[in-house]
């Protein structure tokens, strides 16, 4: 992942993009992120959205590239070392949803998932 942030950093201060402003870059992470939502947000089930995904697998894949450009582009206009935040990430999901309570449950609590981050005891941040 370093060196896909170092070459993401290279093409967008060669366009001077690092100069953008983050609202836009925020901006345009969120109108990507909806452009994948379109497709699926009245779709009936899970088995209806993959099916459709799978047969849309280019414009998803597209939709995921322009997605990780724009946040390793955010990482590089505030030197935010990409790969270390998906790796404190990757270690506070696993404290939020181990893996032994959690096989089969997603992390919406609202909808009867588990999420361990609210739960009594548990290390919140850090």
């Amino acid at each position: 992942m370093k060196k896909l942030q170092k070459e993401v950093g290279k093409f967008i201060k060669a366009r001077q993009w690092h100069k953008d402003h983050p609202y836009d870059v925020l901006l345009n992470v969120h109108e990507e992120a909806d452009e994948i939502w379109n497709v699926i947000k009245h779709l009936p089930n899970e088995r209806t959205i993959r099916k459709i995904i799978l047969g849309h697998k280019k414009e998803f894949d597209d939709g995921i590239g322009d997605l990780l450009f724009l946040v390793l582009k955010l990482a590089v206009m505030f030197d935010i070392n990409a790969e270390k935040s998906v790796k404190r990430t990757l270690k506070e999901f696993s404290r939020r949803f181990p893996a032994k309570k959690l096989k089969g449950f997603h992390g919406n609590v609202r909808a009867g998932g588990i999420d361990y981050k609210y739960q009594k005891g548990v290390k919140r941040w850090g």
